[in-house]
């Protein structure tokens, strides 16, 4: 028969006490009989000894969290109380103004021009303090640079842009600008006039040191028609024409030539689908950096006039012995030429640092006569961006991108072998289906990797390489033999990334894990597990 306490006269004095009757059942599937429940009930129900304990350790907590919630107030406060003091004496505060200045300034973007935005600098210095915002106002430097939406965005007024505009322009003092006014391809001239804002641009035009436009070149051609009397310090354009591809700006407005020609003019950026490489007329030999793209929309049966060909941009190497910085689209499409292999002339550019070719071209072999003493960088082909960029890398380091639709092997070869490359980056892509070209064609595989090991020690400064899209070849042994031999060479590696599709590479290797303990940074991304049948129902 179930024990019970039917017969008890009284609960047990220590109703703590863990030897309760039922202590042995609490936690299980025991089912207590008729007049155990009874027993339970009485030890729970709400007079019992129980509840009331239960109720005055309540009424405890209640008392001891009102009074811990006073003192974290008062503790709230006197830590308030010594933070506002020590801000009195913080370094920010005891900073001499001219050293603000020069935080401020530091904290302007590096990459862009000053945006109209009150959460980024230099707007955001205005909504500190009143010491902040005098020493933001009575900084000239602050607003030397400013980039300028010509599109107003949803709900607002163009109205507020020219306002804003203009009291920045003022602000800027007499410092050197830097503006890039940035357009739709298609505005609605009865919602907003943007040659209002040309127009205050021009006011200022004797200050400008950097412009960039960016849409309709229709907007802009009162500031391209300026001359070296109204643009006397203006070194760096970029414009970026987003009319129609028939239009011909330098053909229907030969007057906007006048700005590509500014004795003062050391860079060029120019992104166009109607941009004719035969008309321009520029100071190339004064040129430190080129950019010159154009939009392809042709094909070679109706090839376009005055398209950047390989002869052309050879030539355009040629006249700017000065360059550092050069990226060039070629819009050659007869793969049968490969002029830029076979150039006949010497052409030295001593003092460039960065080299990108890109655009509608094949590459039978390394530029030959090319000489590219101070190169780190050197892009082939159209190339991702989260992949070694220019800018940063550190010299001595010299980084190669490739993408081996643009070149044959041959020609990799030629490229490892000419420069001591510390980085390469390899996409496998080929974009020219021609039969003729496919054993010459670039294929990383395991014969690739073991040409890069000893004995063969190809390029043996190499410490970082990402591989995407190798050949079907490529086996995860070989890249791990790969690992093993340029970690026991002089200059170890230091990064191997590959993006591929197979089977998945076992890195869980004693010897490959101890390499990425010491630092080797290791990655195989698998891009075949990325893809997943559309269907789901």
């Amino acid at each position: 028969m179930p024990h019970s306490m039917r017969d008890s006269g009284a609960m047990p004095a220590n109703y703590l006490d863990p030897a309760s009757p039922f202590t042995a059942q609490l936690g299980t599937n025991y089912v207590p009989g008729d007049g155990e429940i009874l027993d339970i009930r009485r030890l729970v129900q709400s007079d019992s000894i129980w509840a009331r304990e239960l109720v005055r350790m309540d009424e405890q907590i209640q008392e001891i969290e009102i009074s811990l919630r006073h003192l974290r107030e008062k503790r709230d406060a006197l830590k308030g109380n010594i933070d506002a003091h020590k801000a009195l004496v913080s370094p920010m505060r005891l900073a001499p103004d001219d050293i603000l200045r020069e935080i401020f300034i530091a904290c302007l973007p590096s990459a862009t021009n000053a945006l109209m935005d009150p959460k980024e600098a230099p707007l955001l210095f205005g909504r500190i303090c009143r010491h902040w915002r005098d020493i933001a106002l009575s900084t000239p430097m602050l607003w030397a640079s400013i980039h300028v939406p010509l599109t107003p965005r949803a709900g607002m007024d163009i109205s507020v842009t020219i306002g804003v505009l203009q009291r920045w322009l003022k602000l800027s003092g007499g410092c050197p600008l830097a503006i890039s006014l940035y357009s739709q391809d298609v505005y609605d001239s009865s919602l907003y006039d943007p040659h209002h804002i040309v127009s205050m641009v021009l006011d200022v035009s004797s200050r400008l040191r950097r412009l960039s436009l960016r849409g309709p070149f229709d907007i802009f051609l009162p500031l391209l028609s300026l001359g070296p009397d109204s643009l006397p310090c203006l070194r760096r354009l970029e414009l970026s024409d987003s009319s129609h591809p028939d239009t011909q700006l330098f053909k229907d407005h030969p007057e906007a030539m006048n700005i590509i020609q500014l004795p003062s003019l050391t860079g060029l950026s120019m992104l166009s689908a109607g941009m004719d490489c035969d008309l321009l007329s520029l100071r190339w030999s004064q040129l430190t950096s080129l950019t010159l793209f154009q939009h392809n929309y042709t094909s070679p049966e109706e090839p376009a006039s005055g398209h950047l060909d390989c002869n052309k941009a050879l030539e355009i190497l040629r006249r700017c012995p000065n360059l550092r910085r050069c990226s060039l689209t070629i819009t050659e499409l007869d793969l049968n030429h490969c002029a830029l292999s076979s150039n006949p002339v010497h052409i030295s550019l001593p003092f460039l640092e960065s080299l990108t070719l890109a655009g509608d071209f094949l590459l039978s072999s390394w530029i030959s006569k090319l000489s590219l003493p101070e190169l780190s960088y050197l892009c082939i082909g159209d190339m991702r961006n989260d992949g070694f960029r220019y800018g940063t890398i550190t010299s001595p380091n010299i980084v190669v991108r490739i993408n081996s639709g643009f070149l044959t092997s041959s020609a990799l070869f030629d490229i490892l072998n000419s420069f001591s490359l510390t980085h390469l980056e390899l996409t496998c892509d080929n974009y020219f289906d021609d039969a003729e070209l496919s054993d010459t064609r670039i294929i990383v595989d395991d014969a690739f990797l073991e040409r890069l090991c000893p004995p063969h020690n190809m390029c043996p400064l190499l410490t970082h390489l990402i591989v995407s899209n190798p050949s079907s070849d490529f086996s995860g042994s070989a890249a791990m033999d790969f690992v093993r031999a340029r970690m026991g060479m002089d200059i170890r590696l230091q990064c191997f990334e590959v993006h591929y599709s197979g089977e998945a590479v076992d890195t869980n290797i004693p010897d490959i894990q101890s390499f990425v303990a010491d630092g080797l940074r290791l990655k195989f991304k698998n891009l075949s597990r990325n893809k997943s049948w559309g269907f789901n129902p």
